[in-house]
């Protein structure tokens, strides 16, 4: 490690503090250094898993907000003067009942008023926020309001609030009643000072940012710049508190008529949310009583009103005719719900960006409650939905003109209902055709054979090869559209029969060195034309036959496979025990230096695998789940992927994916080396911590060049931390 140059304030502190030996070393992380992704490729849709933080059922994308002040926490300026007694001016002390003494004013068994000497109040019907300290009560209490407006008793030692109605121009009173204590910091404002809020009948606005419906009588709140149009979807939220009375909450516009198709609230609980399409011409948004008799009292707050401006509901567009009923969003699972109603077909979710003309694989997860879907755009001929048990199918489909793809009912007028709990969708690499005898119309048209006679296995899959006579070896061949430059990995797999041992060939570089008799054949290549011809041989005599399962050509990935391994579009990076080896991708880990490593292990059977970085091992894991771990590199080496025999058994499973990252930052795992005596910030930002004890902070506007010795940590994370270079002193 390179010497750290301390400036003058560090090197004083160090050589109080530290002791010889101390080390420095870098605490600073790169999220994603190394990735393998999910091997396969990149995800083409985006919120696959319908995980976002969505709020609610549904989170379509919203306009501006229509309503102001909508928590009623705006307050005008204080309109006290000298309300923390700072001079002996501005009060009308009561014919010396009261004195002004060090910041209090202060009664003796007052009965005679305190009043402001100038008007706090100047129109009628305005809600004013008083608040004042109160200390040392002996004995009596005071009266307190504008004037004789609304005159409420305190005695207690304690920071009271009140809110007053005025009833035009009024002084703010304090009337004592055999009174001795000290009050101060007294304060006067307006509420709602920006008129955002039209108010009819009983209403009263709280301390609680809360509006107070009350009375017999007609009342309403009406938002005075919520404009809403007729013909418009909107999304309103609110929180309301039924405190007394049986009566319901009805939405209004500014003139008090009911807004057409909205529901009534009658529910005592709090936080509402509704959505509803405007359905006339609307001139403001409100709350009020609804029609009926009787007494009542409601509390709301947190008034929202947003125009829904797209059913693109967290980047799945949905076409219905009705937000609420037809489509559903919720974190994990999106659901399509459709009775029959004859529209054609107006039903689904979709995503666009696809590339038209390319081959994809599309994996979904997914369960029917009643009818049929269909996967429509993407694919040359509509692929069926119609499993009612939970099942994630993978469909290898060509895009031949639409970029999009999509999932409606099958029949525009049956009725439908699915979930769906994933889609994701990769562009498929293969450059093969038919590389699995799926297709055995065009068996015979994609691949040419060579002393062998073939044919598709409809039964168990695959290619089935049998000798054609009079030879030891025969072929199948293809000639592949390639990318010049563009390194390949050629590769079969073969459930022998008799045949003793198999190999693939290309036409760029020719013969593989060996000959496997695992199961398993593979070449690289670095494509150097347009075309290549690849072949599969089969070394048997008269009568053997082999079944291959699958015979893949496309660009090399991350990692360099061994023949354990191998990579399923939809699947992941799959081992399938042929072998005691390793996936590895090369990289050049630093030594000494931490790594946060994370991996996803979505399918187990037999064996362990663990990851190697830089020479050091992390823990095998032999079961389902994800695997997080800090590794310290011992030197330069390589990511591995180890294959960890378990009674002579190799790994079978599948990896989801697995992530790298550098330093000792993380929002989930604390570092290998807690507690540094001290550290030291180069580049300045916001640093958040967990310290010792567990509490965690963020430090904001850090400036550069900081050394900190008074902060014992056990975690910096990096959501959260916009600092850079930071150094922990050991």
């Amino acid at each position: 490690m390179e010497a750290i140059q301390f400036t003058e304030e560090q090197r004083r502190w160090s050589e109080t503090t530290l002791e010889l030996g101390t080390i420095a070393k870098s605490l600073m992380g790169n999220q994603e250094e190394v990735t393998a992704g999910n091997f396969i490729g990149t995800q083409l849709v985006e919120n696959p898993n319908f995980d976002q933080n969505i709020p609610g059922d549904s989170s379509p994308v919203l306009g501006n907000e229509l309503v102001q002040n909508g928590d009623f926490s705006e307050l005008g300026s204080d309109l006290v003067i000298n309300g923390e007694f700072i001079s002996n001016s501005d009060w009308n002390l009561g014919s010396g009942d009261w004195i002004i003494s060090n910041g209090f004013v202060v009664a003796n068994n007052s009965n005679n008023a305190l009043h402001t000497n100038s008007a706090v109040a100047t129109s009628i019907n305005l809600t004013y926020k008083v608040t004042f300290d109160m200390s040392d009560v002996t004995s009596g209490y005071v009266k307190v309001g504008l004037s004789g407006t609304n005159q409420t008793q305190f005695s207690n030692n304690k920071r009271h609030t009140l809110y007053i109605v005025s009833s035009g121009n009024k002084y703010l009173y304090f009337t004592p009643y055999g009174f001795t204590g000290k009050i101060t910091n007294i304060t006067v404002k307006q509420v709602d000072p920006n008129d955002y809020w039209a108010k009819t009948g009983n209403v009263t606005i709280t301390d609680k940012a809360t509006l107070v419906v009350t009375g017999g009588a007609m009342a309403s709140i009406s938002s005075n710049t919520a404009n809403l149009v007729n013909g418009s979807t909107y999304l309103i939220t609110f929180s309301a508190n039924r405190l007394s009375g049986s009566n319901s909450l009805a939405f209004t516009d500014s003139s008090n008529d009911n807004i057409t198709g909205t529901p009534l609230i009658t529910s005592s609980s709090d936080n509402h949310t509704y959505t509803f399409t405007a359905q006339q011409t609307i001139t403001g948004f409100g709350l009020k009583r609804h029609t009926g008799s009787g007494n009542y009292s409601w509390a709301v707050d947190n008034i929202s009103v947003k125009e829904i401006i797209a059913v693109d509901i967290d980047l799945w567009t949905t076409i219905v005719p009705n937000l609420e009923s037809s489509v559903k969003f919720e974190t994990g699972k999106a659901t399509i719900d459709y009775d029959a109603d004859g529209l054609q077909g107006l039903c689904g979710i979709k995503q666009d960006g696809l590339s038209s003309g390319n081959n994809f694989v599309i994996v979904i997860d997914y369960k029917m409650i009643s009818g049929k879907a269909k996967i429509l755009g993407i694919a040359s001929s509509e692929v069926i939905l119609d499993s009612t048990t939970r099942t994630k199918v993978t469909f290898n489909v060509k895009n031949t003109s639409s970029n999009t793809l999509a999932i409606y009912r099958r029949t525009p007028t049956d009725s439908m209902k699915m979930e769906i709990y994933s889609i994701n969708v990769y562009e498929s690499n293969n450059v093969v055709k038919n590389g699995t005898g799926s297709d055995s119309v065009g068996l015979s048209g994609d691949w040419a054979a060579s002393n062998l006679n073939i044919e598709s296995d409809t039964i168990n899959g695959g290619i089935i090869l049998t000798n054609a006579g009079g030879g030891t070896q025969g072929s199948i061949s293809q000639t592949v559209t390639t990318i010049i430059g563009v390194e390949y990995r050629l590769y079969a797999k073969v459930d022998f029969g008799d045949a003793t041992s198999f190999f693939v060939w290309n036409s760029v570089n020719g013969y593989p060195t060996a000959i496997p008799t695992d199961g398993i054949s593979f070449i690289d290549f670095t494509a150097t034309s347009t075309t290549t011809s690849i072949r599969v041989y089969i070394n048997s005599t008269s009568g053997e036959f082999v079944n291959v399962t699958d015979i893949n050509c496309s660009p090399t990935t991350p990692f360099n496979l061994g023949s354990n391994w191998d990579i399923q579009a939809g699947t992941g990076l799959v081992a399938n025990g042929y072998g005691n080896n390793n996936a590895v991708e090369s990289f050049t880990a630093v030594a000494d230096q931490t790594y946060r490593v994370e991996y996803k292990i979505s399918s187990y059977t037999q064996g362990s695998v663990r990851v190697q970085i830089g020479g050091t091992n992390g823990t095998a894991n032999a079961s389902v789940g994800t695997f997080v771990e800090n590794l310290i590199a011992t030197n330069t080496g390589d990511i591995d992927i180890q294959n960890v025999q378990v009674g002579g058994l190799n790994f079978i499973g599948v990896i989801d994916y697995i992530k790298i990252q550098s330093g000792e930052q993380s929002d989930t795992l604390d570092m290998t080396d807690q507690d540094p005596k001290a550290i030291w910030i180069t580049g300045g930002g916001a640093l958040k911590v967990t310290d010792m004890s567990g509490t965690t902070s963020t430090i904001d506007n850090l400036p550069s060049d900081k050394f900190i010795d008074w902060l014992r940590i056990k975690r910096i994370w990096l959501t959260g931390t916009t600092a850079t270079g930071i150094i922990g002193i050991y």
